[in-house]
């Protein structure tokens, strides 16, 4: 008997299976298989039961019988060291992996993409590998990793399939599927992103039935699914097609979103305006879009689970998931990387040999997935891992009590965040507890929710905690970290190619498993070679010493205020600046962190044109004064002070008064940067100081620029 599996794709894609060559699980294949769906930025309540009874049936059918974890989370919340951290079974700090595009100066100067987890040599080293030792036929479908991929064949993966960029139709691939060197090539505007993996995952899952029933198949499968399309393309082109008008439930309010009293917040995130009514429009779209493109899913997982077997699913591991969670204006925030419940906390459903239907609130790590496939597979579990097998759940989840199964894990996070369109300092870790959070901010804020009391996390309740509570919550976040390094330093701040005036801020990061005692620091001169020490040049190099902004931290913020004549004579010169943080044990980065800065010392000075001014502009009672200013450093205003020598009084504007006033000018934005004052009485038409000769037949007055950057 033959049986025929169509999928339409726009093409028609059709694969030949034969029942008979495929043998049922025997002792030679005493090894399950096993499916991961890493979804893309699906929040829990995406995958609710009330969401999956109403909207998606198949995940429906899928999550009888399985186990609903309720209380898993997203060490980092964010698309690439999630997906790092899963792939090694280990937290962010230790992978490395902090970010997902270290170019971009939202990374605060940390480590992270693909290019590190290459540098680190760890697509030797990681999940696919490992399954792939382990005897199994690997397969990987969809994201891989976040930015900079190489377009190479992933080592530990027998059938490897990349999609590159935020992008469901006309989009980028990658695949080995003809070649096995791999093949780039663009998918068409009439092909969904999601039908395609589908596809593919049925293909590759076929061809290994067919010829290799024995060994069991490991399929990584990892939809960009729900998350946005790139900003060039609409928040409505992650749906496909057919599904436009699919019906969705109305727009979730908890009582958490938009936040109505920030006051308990950290002092960063106080200033959040409230949304708009405009942005609330566009959170609706995006939470209608996501939903609808979650169809997708659920038909992929139909035509997935549909094109097996049955006893080969009954000897199938399925783990549904995501990379992270997703805010929809909760605490007036939008999308992830927040410590708060919506961004930590991920669906997990599992479904496997002798599972049955059940909810489970025992703590989990994202991370956990790593080790627990590991030992479902009977593969050896690294000693690189952090994270905790919960096999055993599978097994009996009523065996362990929840809140004793996992007493803590970490959440952290290093990349700044842009919520509609306002960056916020977003740097932090943390302890998530069973039912409790606890997050240390790198600028030293704190906060605390004990999240049976208070599910919505509206109030802080940090401070109200007992002095002794709240040592004990700092000193476990700080022996969190059992590794010893050599502590991190970065710098932020002042950008790279930014002309600086001669006051400006030093800022960066730092970080260490033991906290930091000192940031040192060293500017010198790339003119003359010579070294500042905080108010001359010299020979001798010198080094600043000052305290982060919370030396027990792990992750804290550094910043040193500066004041620098150069040494040179027409004020310009090339800052070279070198930073190292030195820990409580005295131990310090081999190498220091270094940029440089373009700094011009000079005094900021603006010009009176006295040229523009002669008898044949004037008023009866007016005067043009204009002039131009040098706008290197970010001027706000100019401000002018005209003097009647005759009585020593000040203009302002309207009338003299013996008080001394300035007069504010209007700034014309040109390249040069101009300014220009009206309605000055003829009577007070100034001369220029210095050089300038007086103009004829006006009047002597004093002309004084004061340019001040704000």
């Amino acid at each position: 008997m033959k049986t025929r599996i169509v999928i339409g794709l726009g093409l028609l894609i059709s694969t030949m299976l034969s029942v008979e060559d495929i043998r049922p699980a025997t002792a030679q294949n005493a090894q399950p298989n096993i499916i991961l769906i890493n979804l893309d930025d699906a929040d829990a309540q995406m995958l609710s039961d009330n969401m999956l009874d109403l909207y998606y049936p198949a995940i429906r059918d899928l999550a009888q019988g399985a186990i609903r974890f309720t209380n898993a989370h997203a060490t980092t919340p964010f698309c690439a060291p999630s997906r790092a951290a899963l792939m090694r079974g280990q937290y962010a700090f230790n992978t490395g992996i902090k970010l997902s595009q270290p170019s971009l100066f939202t990374a605060n100067g940390f480590a992270g993409s693909y290019t590190e987890f290459l540098a680190r040599n760890y697509h030797h080293d990681s999940l696919g590998v490992w399954m792939k030792n382990a005897g199994y036929r690997t397969i990987h479908i969809g994201k891989y990793h976040h930015a900079n991929f190489d377009f190479q064949v992933a080592p530990g993966w027998d059938d490897f399939v990349v999609n590159a960029g935020a992008r469901y139709y006309c989009t980028t691939r990658f695949t080995n599927k003809d070649d096995p060197n791999g093949v780039r090539y663009n998918t068409g505007p009439d092909n969904y992103i999601v039908d395609i993996d589908a596809a593919d995952a049925v293909y590759f899952l076929n061809q290994h039935l067919t010829s290799n029933p024995s060994t069991p198949f490991f399929l990584y499968l990892a939809p960009l699914v729900p998350h946005r399309p790139v900003s060039s393309v609409p928040v409505t082109g992650m749906v496909k097609h057919v599904y436009a008008d699919y019906p969705v439930p109305p727009f979730p309010m908890p009582p958490n979103f938009d936040e109505a009293d920030m006051s308990d917040k950290p002092f960063h995130l106080q200033g959040l305006p409230r949304l708009t009514t405009k942005q609330l429009d566009e959170l609706i779209t995006e939470f209608e879009s996501r939903a609808r493109a979650m169809k997708s899913v659920d038909d992929m997982i139909a035509t997935i689970t549909g094109a097996l077997p049955q006893h080969v699913l009954d000897n199938t591991w399925i783990f549904l998931t995501s990379d992270n969670g997703y805010l929809l204006g909760q605490h007036r925030l939008r999308a992830k990387l927040n410590p708060y419940d919506a961004s930590t906390r991920v669906p997990l459903i599992v479904k496997g040999p002798g599972t049955t239907t059940i909810q489970a609130d025992h703590l989990l790590a994202h991370i956990d997935i790593c080790p627990t496939i590991l030992e479902l597979a009977g593969a050896p579990i690294p000693a690189t891992v952090d994270a905790k097998s919960f096999k055993p759940l599978l097994e009996n989840p009523q065996a362990f009590d929840e809140s004793d199964w996992q007493t803590e894990i970490m959440i952290e996070n290093w990349t700044t965040k842009v919520s509609f369109g306002v960056y916020i300092d977003m740097v932090y870790t943390g302890l998530r507890m069973y039912d409790s959070v606890f997050v240390n901010w790198s600028n030293g804020e704190n906060e605390y929710y004990d999240l049976i009391s208070d599910p919505f996390q509206l109030d802080n309740s940090f401070l109200f905690l007992d002095p002794v509570v709240q040592d004990d919550l700092t000193s476990r976040l700080g022996t969190f970290r059992t590794q010893f390094v050599d502590p991190i330093t970065t710098i932020t701040s002042p950008g790279l190619a930014l002309m600086l005036p001669r006051e400006f801020d030093l800022e960066g990061f730092c970080e260490d498993d033991r906290g930091i005692d000192d940031v040192l620091t060293t500017i010198q001169s790339s003119a003359t070679g010579r070294y500042w020490n905080g108010s001359a040049w010299q020979n001798e190099l010198v080094e600043f010493a000052f305290d982060p902004l919370a030396p027990s931290q792990l992750v804290t913020q550094w910043r040193q205020p500066q004041t620098i004549d150069t040494d040179t004579n027409d004020g310009l010169d090339v800052l070279i600046v070198n930073a190292r943080s030195k820990d409580v044990d005295g131990q310090s980065a081999l190498l220091p962190v270094s940029t440089t800065l373009l700094i011009d010392s000079r005094n900021p000075d603006a010009t009176y044109a006295p040229g523009l001014v002669d008898g044949t502009q004037f008023v009866i009672g007016k005067v043009n004064l204009s002039g131009f200013y040098r706008d290197n450093f970010n001027v706000e205003r100019v401000e002018i002070v005209i003097i009647d020598l005759t009585t020593s009084e000040y203009w302002n504007g309207i009338s003299f008064q013996p008080d001394w006033t300035a007069v504010q000018a209007d700034l014309i934005p040109t390249h040069t940067g101009q300014f220009e004052v009206y309605d000055l009485p003829t009577s007070v038409v100034p001369r220029p100081q210095g050089s300038w000769s007086i103009q004829p037949n006006l009047p002597a007055g004093i002309f004084e620029c004061q340019l001040q950057p704000f």
